[in-house]
Order: structure tokens, then sequence, then C-alpha cells
């Protein structure tokens, strides 16, 4: 039974990857070879987006603490948000034409900030806000942890592979036509994926605070904002999904520009998305035999292994497939047990507070994972300025190469020490439980 669940509740992250993997991994290219807009305005206008994530994210976490309905406390704002994210990711990638250079930034402004920061942070918060509701011991979370992001990598590969042949056949990357197509098709699976979660996957009754233990909202939030675990949470994920984005987004031009060939890319993808789902598969009982905290930042060290062995020479593909295969095993080391620290908050701050708060705490990776991706696709769109990106030339010249040379292996090398000194400094379940709290006012 609890096999069964934790793959339902895993398809529920697949439908999802195919808005976040598609838009992380393809957006850019969307703007700046088919609508034909400045890269740099492109990776400025992600990051400020996902900043504007950090109001979004604690709102819709107050609203889900708010929330209290027979289908549960997370799981409404799944079913709440799913058309709105649909619709709104078809209109991201079908920019007019017709509208002047100040009109384009517009639309694009307007409706990415729909799609990402208001629909796709109900949804994923109510998705990951769910993790603790539906399992309620840390083996169990991992488990259900794994299996949605195993599900997220396979539809993520999926994703990968198939985007740019379907671009190419339907009349490639410049063509509107041929990206309305491809995002209709994906949207389409998304819809099936989430609502199979939504309808199969139910919250744990059992797990529900005593109502007759009401904490207020600003008590909660005083308590969470004052637990430095919130802080390392939140800076694992903005590292985590910042290594994430460039792993999965740069390789996009680095395959055409550095390598030669664009359908390279693929290769590189499954590579990565293959390895992913394998390694992630095994995390639980790596935890469980060597403990989570020493796996995952073994696995930071051995990401860092797999950038410098791509360093070696960039433009040979044998290396850059060993690099990205090296990588891969380390980033599923830790990346599996990421989304289970949240859970853990809750499980820290319970005794204190007397109750749960699975939505507040959940802002903590929800928020850090969308500015990490935020920082992400800045980075890349920064580094394709900086280097003078050209989508109409029929190759780039070696500023543009050595730009996405250090995009893809020096940036990754430092975000994942940061991110193995952060995961020494989570100590969160051996730490002296805080004192409940007596009154509140």
């Amino acid at each position: 039974m609890i096999s069964k669940r934790k793959w339902m509740y895993g398809i529920g992250n697949a439908g999802a990857q195919f808005i976040w993997t598609f838009t992380g991994s393809f957006l850019t290219q969307y703007y700046t070879d088919s609508v034909v807009v400045s890269a740099a305005f492109i990776g400025t206008m992600m990051l400020v987006m996902r900043l504007a994530d950090g109001i979004t994210d604690i709102m819709q976490g107050i609203l889900i603490e708010k929330t209290n309905t027979r289908f549960g406390k997370a799981r409404p704002w799944l079913i709440i948000s799913i058309i709105p994210l649909l619709v709104t990711t078809v209109l991201v990638f079908n920019v007019p034409q017709s509208l002047s250079g100040t009109g384009k930034a517009i639309y694009i402004c307007i409706t990415y900030f729909l799609m990402a920061t208001v629909f796709y942070t109900m949804f994923s918060l109510g998705y990951w806000a769910m993790l603790p509701l539906v399992a309620g011991d840390s083996k169990e979370r991992a488990g259900l942890s794994s299996a949605a992001n195993i599900c997220g990598f396979v539809s993520g590969t999926f994703i990968s592979v198939i985007t740019v042949p379907v671009l190419n056949a339907l009349g490639g990357s410049t063509s509107q036509f041929a990206w309305r197509i491809v995002a209709v098709i994906f949207t389409l699976f998304a819809l099936v994926l989430t609502v199979a979660c939504v309808i199969t996957t139910k919250e744990n009754k059992k797990l529900k605070t005593d109502k007759a233990k009401p904490i207020r909202i600003k008590t909660s939030m005083r308590e969470l904002l004052h637990t430095k675990y919130f802080y390392i949470a939140v800076g694992f994920a903005v590292c985590t999904s910042m290594i994430g984005a460039i792993v999965l987004g740069a390789p996009l031009f680095f395959a055409r520009d550095v390598l030669g060939n664009s359908n390279y890319y693929a290769y590189l993808a499954l590579v990565y998305s293959l390895t992913t789902v394998v390694v992630i598969a095994l995390s639980p009982k790596l935890y469980d035999r060597f403990g989570k905290r020493r796996v995952m930042y073994m696995g930071c060290a051995i990401a860092i292994l797999g950038r410098i062995a791509g360093i070696f020479n960039p433009y040979s593909l044998a290396l850059t497939l060993v690099g990205t295969f090296i990588t891969a095993v380390g980033m599923s080391m830790y990346t599996a047990g990421a989304w289970t620290l949240a859970s853990e908050i809750v499980d820290f701050l319970e005794p204190r507070l007397g109750t749960r708060i699975e939505g507040l705490a959940t802002t903590a990776t929800s928020f850090g994972n969308k500015v990490g991706t935020g920082f992400g696709a800045a980075a890349l769109g920064w580094a394709l300025a900086y280097g003078g990106y050209d989508a109409s030339l029929p190759s780039q010249g070696i500023a543009v190469q050595k730009a996405e040379i250090f995009l893809l292996y020096f940036l990754p090398m430092v975000l994942c020490a940061i991110s193995f000194f952060l995961i020494r400094a989570w100590k969160i379940t051996t730490e002296k439980r805080l004192k409940p709290i007596q009154a509140i006012g």
C-alpha cells in the first residue's frame, strides 16, 4: 500500500516537471531565438520574479495553514492551481510577434509572473506541503521524496530528449508555431499526471494537529524565522536548485556552441537524468545505512569532482559525458533528501508550538528552490550577454564559449562547496528540543 501511494504521489512531480523543466531548460532559448529578446533582460527578469516568490511563498504558506477542508490542508491547492498553471504556461510560449519590443517585454513579465510566481507557487508549495501530511515518519518521507524525484527526473529526461528533435521537425527554435505545439503537448501531459496524483493521494488524518491547541500565524512565523535551520534549508535549496538550473539549461547552448552539435544535448540530458533516477532510487537505503546527513555531504564532494573532470577538455564530448555522470551521482545523493529538510523543521518546532506548520515550513525549500532556479536562469542569461551571444549567427564566438564553460563547470563547483558546509551544519535531529510555548499572546 505504501509503495503504491508513494508512486502515485511521485507522478504529481512528473506532471509538474512538464512545466518546470520545460520552462527552466528551454524558455531562455525561446525568448532569445524565437521572440528575439535580449538574454540579459531575460536573465534579470527571471531573477526578479524569483525574488518576488519570497512574498508569494509566504502568502501561500499562510493560506495553507489556514486551509481546513474535506480534501485536506495542502491538497486543495493542487486542485485550485492546476488549470490556471497550464493555461499561463501556454501563454508564456505564445508571445505575439506583432508587439513592439516594449510590448513583448511587458507581455513576458506579466505571463511569466502569473505562471511561475503565482500559480506554480500554489501548486509546488501545496504539493511539497503534502509530504509530511501523507507520511508520518522520516523513513516513509524519504521514500515519498525519492519517488517524487525519480518521477520528476524521468519526465525531465523525456522532455530533454524529445524537445529539440520535435522543435526541429516543426520548424526549429526560431519558429513560434513549433514552440506553441510543444507547449500544448507538454501541458496535456502535465494535466493527466497531476490529476492522477490529486485523485489518488490523500492526506493522513491522523497527522493533523489537535484543534484544541491553535497557534497564531504570527507566532508560528516568529518561531520559524528564529530557527537557524530555516535559513540553512533556504540556502541549501538555493544552491541545489541553482546547480540544477545550470546543469539542465546551460548544456542546451553548450552542446551547440562548444561541442559543435545541438543534438549532443540529448546525450548529456540522458546521462544526467538516468544516472539521477538510479542513484535517487538507492538513496533511501544509503541514508538508512550511513545516515542521511553523511551521504548528502559526501554527494556534494562527488559532484565537485564531476565538474573538475569535465574541465580538462571541455571541447571533448567523452569527458563532458564523464563529468556529467559523476556530477549526477553526487547531486543525486543529496537531492533526494533536500525536500525532507522542511519536514524535519516541522517535527523540530512541533513540541514548542503544539501544532504542525507544514505550509510555512515548506516555504524554506520552495522559496529556496525558486530563487535558486531564478539565479541559475539569470546566470545563463548574463553569461550569454557577457560573451556577446547573437541568436542570428550560425555559430558563436570564443567569448560566448568561454562564458558557457565557466557557467557549466566553475560556478557549480562553488555552489557545491557551499552546499557541503550547509549540510554539515544540519544537526536538527540531534539538537535539544525547544521548550513549549506556555501562552500565546
